[in-house]
């Protein structure tokens, strides 16, 4: 499952595709070759009319056009559904279909089928040949639906993997040990590992063969512009795009197991990621909620709004990073650079979807630091944005964020006397409490430090130390 996260991190989903894995063309890595096109004779496909128009047409249109509840068979919408796809997904859907396979009285046998499928695949413009449609489903799995020239494929076509069920079956729950210690083949958070350092331990693509790679599947995406990285775990890609739209996908093919989309209250915005515990996904929207899915099925299990009260228009806040797994919390960052009092973090208990605690990026006045904006009143005050996913450090039990700048910076060039220094940046220690009872400031510790204006993300801690602490942390007060 090797790929450059920070390749997909960064893409701009302007198409209605995007290379979802890459394969090598070396002999000897596991590779498999690709489906070959599917193949029919003018016999099969003449049969199958005749089958079609009397078991079919009665649902199905008999110019395949589709009638009530029975989709159309015929034209885009069936080249942006199967076009790519191998040839077993729409047999599997065409034996579902009245009358039932043979065996039961007044069913359909196996070549009947087969001809029924080259019927549809010929006048879907796809050409006869001289070899004849299997009507086996491991045969069919081997060849490809080819898709025309001018089609596109479509993004929100119904989910139609057969086998689908038996690769989500295989999911394990993801426990904290996987967190703390994720297997090398997957990817299981925003930066694969606790300390943010994106780093994978696979070692099959080297510089030696690394010109080899070529896509290895496409998948259809909506249109716009996000930034999500997928997350991996036991051969499922789990990945966030627009417009709030969550894919479960097998890696192996590109094939969507689940499709989830959120219906947002707001315009949909950019976003990291996601981020997984024991069989949930976790899921943030452009509406300021939190969202807990089953990994296994896409359902919701629970639905946190996240509150903003007198802070302002909720419009002026917005969820960009991944959420952070610790524990028994989901820890979400919210960015709100313009809006009054600035921006926050929040953690909710991961079984009840309830708030547990929240912290205020810019320190209120009378707190530590909180004289330190000239004397503005804390509806004038704003920045201190979430973007980016946090990082943890177990054995202190502690999390590490760096947060943005106050971006209204004319109050604050010029100096009042009883006024505290102003910190250009702020990097963040927080402690994780593992008790549920901890309410929203208790343990909660902070650190000011004073950054290069350029670095918001939490590798910035780096440069918050005191006293030659290793830890690279200010400690702040309880």
């Amino acid at each position: 499952m090797e790929m450059t996260m920070r390749q997909l991190r960064y893409a701009k989903f302007w198409g209605s595709l995007v290379v979802g894995l890459w394969t090598l063309e070396v002999v000897g890595l596991g590779q498999t070759a690709s489906p070959r096109p599917s193949t029919f004779t003018e016999a099969q496909a003449s049969g199958g009319s005749a089958a079609y128009r009397q078991h079919c047409a009665s649902c199905h249109g008999a110019q395949l056009e589709g009638q009530h509840l029975a989709p159309s068979l015929a034209g885009e919408r069936f080249d942006r559904t199967w076009g790519g796809k191998t040839a077993d997904s729409l047999m599997f859907h065409v034996r579902r279909m009245p009358p039932k396979p043979g065996g039961v009285p007044g069913g359909l046998d196996e070549e009947t089928y087969a001809r029924i499928l080259a019927y549809l695949l010929q006048a879907n413009g796809r050409l006869p040949g001289d070899r004849s449609l299997p009507s086996d489903m491991k045969a069919l799995a081997e060849l490809t639906i080819p898709r025309l020239e001018a089609a596109r494929p479509d993004p929100d076509a119904p989910v139609a993997s057969p086998g689908r069920l038996a690769v989500l079956n295989r999911l394990s729950p993801v426990t904290s040990d996987m967190l703390h210690h994720p297997p090398g083949a997957d990817w299981l958070q925003w930066g694969r590992t606790y300390d943010g350092l994106n780093f994978s331990p696979l070692k099959t693509i080297s510089r030696k063969n690394v010109q080899n790679l070529r896509p290895a599947w496409r998948a259809p995406l909506r249109d716009g512009r996000t930034m999500p990285t997928p997350l991996v775990h036991d051969g499922v890609m789990f990945l966030n795009t627009i417009p709030d739209t969550v894919l479960a996908l097998d890696g192996a093919n590109g094939n969507i197991l689940w499709r989830y989309q959120h219906v947002s209250a707001s315009q949909a915005n950019q976003k990291m990621g996601l981020a997984l515990q024991g069989d949930r996904v976790f899921v943030p929207t452009s509406d300021l909620h939190v969202l807990a899915l089953n990994a296994k099925s896409g359902t919701l299990v629970w639905n946190h709004e996240i509150d903003t009260g007198h802070l302002g228009p909720r419009n002026q806040f917005q969820l960009r990073s991944a959420p952070l797994v610790v524990g028994n919390k989901v820890i979400q960052g919210v960015a709100g650079s313009r809006a009054p009092g600035g921006g926050f973090i929040v953690a909710i208990d991961i079984t009840s979807g309830k708030e547990v605690w929240r912290f205020y990026t810019i320190a209120r006045p009378d707190e530590p630091g909180g004289n330190s904006w000239n004397g503005l009143s804390l509806e004038k005050r704003s920045g201190g944005s979430v973007w980016q996913q946090g990082t943890y450090d177990a054995e202190l039990n502690l999390i590490y964020f760096g947060v943005a700048p106050t971006y209204d910076t004319g109050p604050l060039l010029r100096r009042i006397d009883d006024a505290e220094p102003r910190h250009r940046k702020t990097g963040l220690v927080l402690s994780a409490p593992r008790q549920r009872s901890v309410g929203s400031r208790l343990g909660v510790r902070a650190a000011d430090c004073q950054h290069d204006n350029r670095r918001s993300d939490a590798q910035g801690r780096d440069d918050c130390r005191k006293d030659g602490d290793p830890r690279g942390s200010r400690r702040g007060h309880r």
